[in-house]
C-alpha cells in the first residue's frame, strides 16, 4: 500500500509540474500587474487640521491609489474621515474607521480640506 501511495504522490507531482511549472503543490500563483502610470502617488502630508468628520456623501465611495486609479478601499457614510489635502478635482484622505488612505473625487465628499496638496 505504501508503494502505491508513494507512486500516486509521485505521479501527481509530475502532473502538477507539467501543468504549472515552478509552482509547488498547494501554492497559488498571484498575478502581478504594474500599476497604471501616475497611480502610485505615495502618501500626501496631513496639512488639514480639521477634526475628523463623516464626510462621504454615499456608501461604497471608492478610495483610490491615485486620481482615476484602482480602488484600494471604500468609504461609507458612517465613517469618519481625516482630510489631508486637495487638488482641483481630488482629495487625499484617510478613512479613520478602516485606516485606508487614498484619493476621492471632491464631488463625493460633503467638504474638502483647506490645504492644497504639494505638486
Amino acid at each position: 500500500m505504501r508503494r502505491m501511495t508513494a507512486g500516486l504522490a509521485l505521479a501527481a507531482g509530475i502532473a502538477l509540474s507539467t501543468l504549472a511549472p515552478g509552482i509547488a503543490a498547494g501554492e497559488q500563483r498571484v498575478p502581478t500587474a504594474a500599476p497604471a502610470a501616475g497611480c502610485e502617488t505615495g502618501k500626501m502630508p496631513d496639512k488639514d487640521q480639521s477634526k475628523y468628520a463623516k464626510l462621504f456623501k454615499n456608501d461604497f465611495t471608492n478610495i483610490r491609489s491615485g486620481p482615476n486609479c484602482d480602488a484600494v478601499g471604500q468609504g461609507q457614510k458612517s465613517h469618519r474621515v481625516d482630510l489631508h489635502c486637495y487638488t482641483t478635482q481630488w482629495t487625499y484622505l484617510r478613512d479613520v474607521e478602516t485606516n485606508v488612505e487614498g484619493w476621492v473625487r471632491n464631488d463625493m465628499l460633503k467638504k474638502t480640506p483647506d490645504a492644497v496638496c504639494p505638486t
